[in-house]
Parts: structure tokens; sequence; C-alpha cells
């Protein structure tokens, strides 16, 4: 007889696409559903519904404009509350702070494990942050050693049990010929020629991201390498949007590079946009809670630069299998760029950078992450 699977809520606030968002979705299409039944509580709309739909995982969006009328809200949790209770739910991961404070008490008050997944560097500045702060987790689900040890530091009277479980990178494209394909069209589309050498950088347009650090970076590389093309993509999040393109359009034209410059928008074959490259920047001015475009990027085999704080600083070794470089500053940035134009020490970086990048793999961390519910329903 087949045990009795064990049923999973997750609770995410927003529905668009984010790094959290995403990796939510990787967890889940990776879940043994022999033993575990995942099911998604959606508080705002987004494109993460049509996502889960296709991997037949049953979501319930909910339209929740602002999150008072969640928190403060007795109907609410008498409705998270009869939805445990109807739909025989064992223990609720929360991604994100908003998530898992709306779910805080109909969980306690179902009596079950109600995890939170820590996805941002905290910094004290969140009041919801130090209010959830405040209150006891079932367990803390950490993103990375940074994200723990920033938690640990800024709110030491919380001593809810920590984990650090990295995010799943994508499953590789297991037809390479159909993924060279669409990066070399990528390319064409780019007006980039296979001999030009082509750097990427891929993240959200917020000005943190530190994009104009690699935009301040690009004449030093151009007079060693007066072919290279630097293409900058990513979109904005909804009601996050401060800018960025338009800055880094206008420095572009005021340094003249702006005919070596591309700016592409959101992509949604990421994949073939990183293998279109010749090697990824990752330029982000505050410390990465972790970077999942590094760990991507390294497992397609891709020369990574990456600014060394927090999340980083734990996915690659500095010369072994990446570079990483201080933060804001273009001058370096420039100089490690202008490095790969040595091939061996380029193709040492990229054949180390595939092997490291196996201990993201979605299915391994999906196993680590059932562990942890089986450890957590235990007690």
């Amino acid at each position: 007889m087949m045990p009795e699977r064990i049923k999973i809520l997750y609770l995410s606030w927003s529905g668009a696409m984010g790094g959290a968002e995403i990796a939510l979705l990787r967890t889940v299409r990776f879940l043994d559903r022999e033993r575990f039944v995942p099911r998604v509580l959606q508080f705002q709309p987004g494109p993460m519904q049509k996502e889960l739909e296709v991997l037949n995982i049953p979501v319930e969006v909910l339209n929740v404009k602002r999150f008072r009328s969640v928190i403060f809200s007795i109907p609410f949790f008498i409705r998270l509350f009869r939805k445990i209770r109807q739909e025989k739910i064992q223990l609720i991961h929360a991604v994100g702070t908003q998530a898992w404070l709306a779910g805080f008490l109909p969980a306690r008050l179902a009596g079950i494990p109600h995890l939170w997944w820590v996805v941002d560097l905290p910094d004290g500045s969140n009041n919801v942050e130090k209010l959830a702060a405040r209150l006891p987790a079932s367990g803390l689900v950490c993103n990375s050693r940074a994200t723990m040890e920033a938690f640990r530091a800024v709110y030491p009277f919380n001593r809810s049990k920590a984990v650090v479980i990295h995010p799943p990178n994508a499953q590789l494209d297991s037809k390479s010929g159909d993924l060279a394909a669409r990066a070399a069209a990528l390319r064409l589309e780019f007006g980039v020629t296979s001999s030009q050498p082509l750097i990427l950088s891929l993240g959200r347009m917020q000005r943190w991201k530190g994009q104009e650090t690699l935009a301040a970076a690009i004449p030093a590389v151009l007079k060693r390498i007066p072919s290279a093309v630097f293409i900058f993509a990513g979109g904005t999040l909804p009601g996050m949007e401060d800018g960025t393109e338009a800055r880094l359009k206008a420095m572009a034209k005021e340094l003249k590079v702006d005919a070596h410059c591309r700016f592409p928008g959101y992509c949604d074959d990421a994949q073939a946009l990183i293998a279109s490259a010749d090697c990824v920047v990752h330029t982000s001015l505050k410390p990465e809670p972790f970077g999942m475009v590094i760990t991507e990027s390294m497992a397609l085999g891709k020369a990574v630069i990456a600014t060394e704080k927090g999340g980083p600083q734990e996915i690659i070794t500095h010369g072994v299998d990446g570079i990483l470089v201080p933060a804001g500053e273009p001058q370096l940035l420039a100089q490690a760029i202008i490095s790969f134009e040595d091939p061996a020490y380029k193709k040492k970086l990229e054949e180390n950078a595939r092997a490291s990048a196996r201990r993201f793999e979605p299915a391994a961390i999906a196993r680590q992450m059932e562990n942890l519910y089986m450890e957590s329903l235990k007690k």
C-alpha cells in the first residue's frame, strides 16, 4: 500500500517572474510527486500562474493590492485556515517575508509547520521584515550562507533553525544543437558576427544591479578589443522601475560607445541568450542574496565575472571557475574582461565553471528540500 502523499501549500506574494518565483517553479517541478502534492496560493496575479498550470500544479490566485489588506484581515485568516483544513495541508512553505507573515497565524492555528524561504539579504530597514523576525518560524530556508549570516546578524533574537538551500538552476536544454541554433539566431538578431566577442549583462534593470559599472568599463575594453559588443538584457518588476535602461542608453551615447551596445529588454529564452555570449558579467553594487544568473551561466560553460560580496562569494572560487571583482570599479572590471583574451585561461575557467555548477542541478536541490520537509514534519 502506497503511503499517503504529503500536501504542501506554497505561498507566493508576487505572480511576477522574479528570482524567488523562478526558484519556486523549479523546485515544485522536480518534487517527487509520488511523495508530495504541491499547491500554490499566489497573492497577486501574474505570469507565474500559467507556468504552474503547465506543470499541472493547482494554483489559486488572489488580487491583493496592499499588504495591510491581508495582514490585518480576519476574513483572510479564516479563509486560509479553512483552506488548510479542507485541503488537508500538512506543511506551508512561504516564499519571502510578506507571504510568510500572511500565513503565520493560520499555520499556527492549524498546528502545521510553516517554513520561511528567506530570499533577500536582511539589513534591518524593512518594517515588514522586522515584524516577521519577531515571530518564530518552523524553519528558515536561506538561499545562501550570506543571507543566513545577514539574518543572524540583523536579528540575533530570532532563534528559528536555519538551513541553506541554494536556488536550483534551470534544467539544461537536452538538445544542444537546438540551443546552439537559438543562440546563433540571437547573435544574428543583435548584429553580432561569430568572430566578435559578446559580453552579456543579464538581470533586472535597477540601479543597484550595477549595469552602469559595465557601461563605464566599455571604453577601456574597446581599446584592447575594438570589435566587442555589449548586451544589456533584462526588464523590471512592476513598481520597481527606476529609469536604469534610459540612463544606460544615455551613458553609452555620451561615451560614444552606443554602436557597441544592445538593449533587447526582457528575454524569455535566457538559456539561448547566455549561450550566445562569450562571457557573462554580473555587476551588483550591493551584495546579492545569491546570483542565479551566475550559476546558470556557469552551467552553460561560460566565463563569469561577478562582484565579490554576498552570494557570489560562495558560488565562484576566484581564478578557478570565475572572477570576482570589487563592486563599482569599472577599470578592474575592464581588466577582468580583457583577461579572457588569453584563450587557455578562459577555457580553464569555462570547464571548471561547468563542473562547479553541477551542485545547483534542480533535481539535487529538490531532494534537499524534500529532506527538509520530512524533517520539519517529524517535529
